[in-house]
């Protein structure tokens, strides 16, 4: 079980090694074609889990107002 301290340090540089070779996966998947290129939107940790959401650069213009949020808890038992 996990206490609050490690709960609440979250090493983002595992995450940031994961976001890098997901997004060269997809990208060398659309070679040649920049407008077709994967970025990163948004990102966020917890922990051991992690949610990476990476949208076609061609498509960042219909993209508005995006909000993320992460809620920390432990359990009582």
């Amino acid at each position: 079980m996990l206490d609050a301290r490690q709960m609440l340090s979250t090493d983002p540089t595992r995450r940031q090694g994961w976001e890098k070779a997901v997004k060269r996966t997809l990208n060398n998947r659309v070679k040649g074609d920049a407008t077709e290129e994967y970025v990163l939107l948004q990102g966020g940790q917890l922990v051991g889990a992690s949610l990476s959401v990476f949208v076609k650069r061609s498509l960042l213009r219909r993209i508005k107002n995006v909000e993320g949020g992460v809620k920390k808890v432990s359990s009582l038992t």
